[in-house]
C-alpha cells in the first residue's frame, strides 16, 4: 500500500457550538494520509488510475463549506466517510 499525503489543506466551515461560531465561517486546516495502491497509476501514467488531489481537495471544500459542525471529532469522521465513499 502506498500513502498519499495532502497537507495544509485550508478550507472554510462552520464550526462550533456557540452562537457566534455558528454565524461565522472559520477557516480550518487539515492533513490527509490516504492509503492506496499507485501502481496502476505508475504503470499507466493516466491519472484516471489513481486518486486526484485536485478532485479531492475540491470536493473537501465545497462539502464543508456548506455544513455546520459543533465538533471538531464530527468534522474529522464526515471527511474520513467522503474519502472512503470514493
Amino acid at each position: 500500500m502506498d500513502i498519499i499525503f495532502i497537507d495544509g489543506l485550508r478550507a472554510s466551515t462552520l464550526i462550533g457550538i456557540y452562537p457566534r461560531e455558528k454565524a461565522m465561517p472559520q477557516t480550518i486546516e487539515i492533513s490527509l494520509q490516504i492509503g492506496t495502491s499507485t501502481a496502476s497509476a505508475g504503470a499507466s501514467d493516466d491519472i484516471a488510475d489513481t486518486i486526484d488531489y485536485a478532485t479531492v481537495t475540491a470536493r473537501l471544500r465545497a462539502e464543508l463549506g456548506a455544513r455546520h459542525f459543533n465538533l471538531l471529532e464530527r468534522l474529522a469522521e464526515y471527511v474520513a466517510t467522503l474519502l472512503l465513499e470514493d
